[in-house]
């Protein structure tokens, strides 16, 4: 999500798939820990047809006029990963990220439409009861009646079943379980968006094609700037050293840089890997120091390769910069990419039961 499409929400109504909150959950508490799970569940558990978002440093006033305001308190999606871990069954998807809107740091935890619900709670914890289930009706967050909860249990059912429209196929993929991989933190990425290819190829769903040969093989850049070719090297003691850039292989992280504006670092930085590696390198990280901080990438660029900065600035186009990605954007795009999977096969899934491709 970027800040004009935070922006946009910001105009929309709280419903079933957005809400908004004026701070952080109190992490450091059980009852704050708890009160974040129920947010997650009761929108993961919401029946919709479209992403659900908590947008996090957002004010409502009198007469419902909402304005920003920054976050005192910061938090990872690592932290709120490891938090609902082991709290619910099954552990729904969710992403969380912070961007800078019209100078204010905010939040947005997007949690994609479920095909597992209900999302029950495992245990007694803070404001939770065992074996509840949440759900979110309208903009209210309330316990789910048994007829909703048996509602949910028919559609995983049917949903789990291969589409009526590919019966008898022959299909060289298997949706239900591809789904069940992409929904398991386990699964290497790479292999999983390569499996997925005969998907998007079957259902004639271009766009997904192309997103996915980016993944698996990486893109030059955006915008014709080819940025690989400018990076002038990471140092050998560097602990994203072995990432060993190229030329060739890339895959996109979003870039911040303190006191810059958003809306002039829309050309994302490119790291010569694609996602598979980006991937391990995070992996390995988590397995030398468990999952702390992932070290950040350190590069130093040419200004030019980021023209709206040299612009901004009136700096001189050969003039060195520095920049530090921080290791928390390198893990929160192996998520990001991970909830794209998800929603690629959602997406299929309806074009299956709609009868749609060869």
């Amino acid at each position: 999500m970027n800040e004009t499409q935070f922006l946009m929400l910001m105009d929309q109504p709280e419903s079933v798939s957005l809400d908004f909150k004026r701070e952080l959950w109190h992490l450091r508490s059980d009852d704050g820990k708890s009160k974040f799970i129920k947010d997650v569940v009761t929108m993961a558990n919401a029946g919709r047809s479209e992403p659900a978002h908590i947008l996090v440093g957002v004010n409502t006033g009198p007469g419902g006029a909402r304005a920003l305001v920054s976050l005192a308190h910061h938090a990872d999606d690592a932290t709120l990963q490891q938090i609902v871990r082991g709290k619910v069954d099954p552990a729904p998807v969710f992403l969380y990220r912070e961007l800078t809107v019209r100078g204010a740091v905010v939040g947005v935890l997007s949690v994609p439409v479920s095909e597992t619900r209900p999302h029950r709670i495992t245990r007694d914890y803070g404001i939770l009861r065992k074996h509840c289930v949440y759900i979110r009706r309208g903009s209210a967050n309330e316990e789910a009646t048994e007829s909703e909860i048996e509602a949910m249990y028919r559609e995983r059912f049917l949903a789990q079943q291969a589409p009526a429209p590919d019966q008898g196929r022959h299909l060289p993929f298997d949706l239900t379980a591809l789904l069940a991989r992409a929904n398991d933190y386990r699964e290497p990425l790479g292999a999983l968006i390569a499996d997925c290819l005969p998907v998007v190829e079957y259902y004639r769903m271009n766009a997904w094609r192309r997103w996915a040969v980016v993944q698996l093989e990486g893109i030059r850049s955006q915008g014709g700037f080819a940025l690989a070719s400018e990076i002038m090297g990471v140092p050998a003691d560097d602990p994203a050293a072995d990432l060993m850039l190229t030329r060739r292989r890339m895959v996109r992280l979003d870039l911040f840089i303190p006191g810059i504006p958003s809306e002039l670092l829309e050309l994302p930085l490119l790291l010569n890997e694609p996602i598979a590696e980006l991937e391990q390198y995070v992996a390995r990280v988590d397995a030398a120091i468990g999952r702390g901080d992932v070290p950040a990438l350190r590069l130093r660029v040419p200004a030019r390769v980021l023209p709206g900065l040299v612009e901004h600035l009136r700096m001189d186009p050969e003039h060195q910069v520095s920049l530090e990605i921080p290791g928390e954007a390198m893990r929160a795009t192996v998520y990001g990419v991970r909830h794209q999977v998800i929603e690629l096969l959602i997406q299929a899934r309806k074009l299956a039961a709609e009868g749609e491709g060869h």
